[in-house]
């Protein structure tokens, strides 16, 4: 028995419909896609942040007549 919980009421999924298990399937997918975009937002915002500092440093070392 698989239950799902849905604003706090806990359902059984082996009683769903071929349409209820179709859209929770279509949830799930998207819950994972959601999650994925997470994941590849967090390592952009880390990139932005490295290239950020790298350029900024490298402009006051060029400013200082370092470079």
């Amino acid at each position: 028995m698989v239950e799902i919980k849905i604003d706090g009421v806990t359902y059984d999924a082996a009683e769903f419909s071929d349409e209820e298990k179709r859209l929770l399937t279509e949830f799930q997918n998207l819950n994972s896609q959601i999650q994925q975009s997470a994941a590849k937002h967090a390592t952009l915002s880390r990139a932005k942040t490295i290239l950020t500092t790298r350029l900024k440093d490298r402009l006051i070392k060029k400013s200082a007549g370092l470079i």
